[in-house]
This record gives C-alpha cells, structure tokens and sequence, in this order.
C-alpha cells in the first residue's frame, strides 16, 4: 500500500472486488480498517457508498453499517450523503437497531429523495403532478421500509400527511387507518419497534439489559433484547468524565426526575455492575424517601439506595467509596455473579453513570 493515499487504495479495494483477486481484497480491507480509522470516519460517505455496492468487503461493510446504526450522523450529517443511491439506503432501513426516532428517519429519506430530484420546488403545494410521480417513483422501495407504527400522531400529521400523494394508495390507505384504529396493525410494512441503545460504558451485554429491564419492573423480550426502545436515556453523569464525587453527582443529578444509576466495581476479583432506579429525583436536602425503591438523600454522599443496601461516599472511586450491607445486594450479588457475602462490603467505583429516563407516551 505504500505510495497510494486512501483514496486510491479504497479504488484498488473495488478493483480487487471486480477482479476476484480475494486476498488483496482482504489485504486492502484488513488495512484501512486496521490503520486508517480515522479517515474512514471523515470520508464515511465516499466509503459506504463504495463498499455496499462491491460484491465482497463484508467486514468492511458490517463495519460500516454498525457504526451507522450507533451514530447514524457520521452518514447522515455528511457533506456527501446526498450522493447515496437506493442500495446503500435499504439496509440501513431494513435494520432493528437504527439508533434514531422513526420521523427523523422519514424526514432524512424525504430529504434524500426530494435532492435526487432537483426540478422539485422546496414548497410542495408548487409540485406538478409529474413531480409527485417522480418523487413516488425515486422512493418507491423505501417507504414500505420505514415504521410508521413509531410515528406519532402529531408527527404523522404535520411530517407525513402533507406527502400522501407520493405514497401507493392502498399503503397509505393502511397506514391511515391504523391511526384511527390501533387495533388496525399495518401487513404492509414492518410493525417492530427499532430498539434504542444506551450511551453508556458500563452496559456492554443482553444480561446487563436485563438487569436494568428488572429494575424497570418490565418482564416483556423481544427478540432476544430487552425493549429499551419504550424509554428515552439522557446521560446526566459519568465518574470518569464528570468526577467522582458527592459534588459533581448532585450538581448534575439533582432535580432531573426518575433516574438509573449504573455502578461498575470490583469484589473478590469479579467485576459487577449494581445500582438501580427511582422515580424519585435526587436532591442535596436530607431527606429519607420510602417507596418501592427507598432511597436517601443527602448533599455530603452520592446516591444512597435502601436502608444501606447500597452507599455511596463523597469520593467514589477510593477504597470504601461504596459499601453494601448483607440485607439485598449480597442476595443479588450471589445470584448474578455466583458468589456469596454475609457481612458489609466496601468497595470502589471504577465507573459510575447516571441516566435520566423518561417512558415514551406513543399518541394516537
């Protein structure tokens, strides 16, 4: 590869492809991958495009479309997006886990068909019936694709009626009528929710979703995921970013709602992550709150959950910064990780988050 800049070699990864030469193809993959990250990510557009019309490149196009669906703006926001065709698009619509709202994406795709289509006006009361019919032919095999079922109605209303005419009638038709009748579901298109991923560093696995799930009181699967998708995450604090201390939890934590907070330690070797919700807001006035989840406030110590389940001192991330008493945590320690304590554990933070969570109202 030497001599070539990345733009050439990405050209010598289509060449290899159209040659059915496999090893330099891996060779090539293998290297912008392994040395070229960084470029991959300020040229995403030209990449993907080129890499989801080639036969191979496998890894290189799950590489891709996994970080689309993490951070759909390295595409989306790009200054080439607008140079996608309709095969780069339908995978990425085909996917459960596109990390964005259902009308964004709707808006996204419009605005890709409308610039396909540079005669249109940007005022459609101004489209002649011959633009309609080309805008409905440009996304014709894409708007089956995106999930109305996840649009509100206010939304479908203001974003998605205004452009009935580009949509095949009985499809619209249906759609329409599961507004009116949610009992109505659509055949035509794809009914499952997306579901959404959480910006954390300690939750990396479908048994740390589960916990969560548990703590949320929700028991429903779907597809062998927990349904984030019903809640929206807003992160309040990371230790590693924010501080770890009693100060920097309540400046950031107090008075934003129900929360979760995620708590990543170390006992007996094993690496856990406890904590756990309250639809309770935090705040730096003392206080004992008794619920479902009792928790404890008070403006010198991080959150406190139980009767001294689980404490957390000023500093966190210091020997003892956290201890557990022998009345819950132990019980759940012991069936998560399979070890069991009987007397108080102190511990220290090696991360800690906390998430503001809200419970999406889908209106009809």
């Amino acid at each position: 590869m030497k001599g070539l800049d990345n733009a050439d070699i990405l050209h010598l990864l289509s060449v290899a492809d159209h040659l059915m030469l496999p090893d330099l193809h891996e060779d090539v993959q293998t290297h912008l991958l392994n040395k070229e990250t960084e470029w991959l990510r300020q040229n995403f557009g030209l990449v993907y495009q080129t890499v989801s019309k080639l036969k191979s490149s496998q890894k290189l196009k799950d590489h891709c479309i996994d970080l689309i669906c993490k951070t759909p703006e390295v595409l989306f926001q790009a200054d080439d997006f607008n140079l996608m065709d309709e095969q780069s698009f339908i995978p990425l619509l085909k996917r459960d886990d596109l990390n964005m709202e259902e009308i964004d994406i709707w808006n996204i795709l419009l605005k890709w068909g409308i610039t396909k289509n540079p005669s249109l006006s940007s005022n459609f009361k101004d489209w002649s019936t011959e633009n309609i019919l080309n805008l409905q032919q440009t996304l014709e095999n894409l708007i089956p694709l995106i999930r109305f079922s996840e649009i509100n109605s206010v939304d479908f209303y203001n974003m998605v009626l205004p452009y009935k005419q580009i949509f095949p009638t009985d499809l619209f038709s249906e759609i329409e009528r599961y507004y009116y009748i949610p009992s109505a579901i659509p055949k035509s298109i794809n009914t499952k929710p997306r579901y959404k991923l959480i910006n954390s560093v300690i939750i990396t696995s479908e048994d740390d979703i589960t916990m969560i799930n548990k703590w949320l009181g929700e028991n429903t699967r779907w597809n062998g995921k927990i349904p984030l998708f019903k809640y929206d995450y807003k992160l309040l604090m990371r230790g590693s970013r924010d501080g770890f201390t009693a100060s920097a939890f309540h400046e950031r934590c107090d008075n934003q709602g129900s929360t979760i907070v995620l708590i990543k330690t170390t006992i007996n070797s094993h690496e856990i992550i406890v904590g756990g919700y309250t639809p309770v807001p935090w705040t730096s006035v003392p206080s004992w709150h008794k619920s479902r989840v009792p928790i404890c406030h008070c403006k010198e110590y991080g959150p406190q959950f139980g009767e001294n389940d689980i404490c957390i001192g000023n500093i966190f991330n210091v020997d003892k910064g956290i201890s557990f008493s022998p009345s819950s945590y132990p019980k759940l320690i012991e069936s998560n990780y399979g070890f069991s304590v009987s007397l108080t554990l102190w511990s220290k933070i090696d991360e800690i988050e906390v998430f503001q969570i809200e419970k999406k109202i889908i209106k009809r």
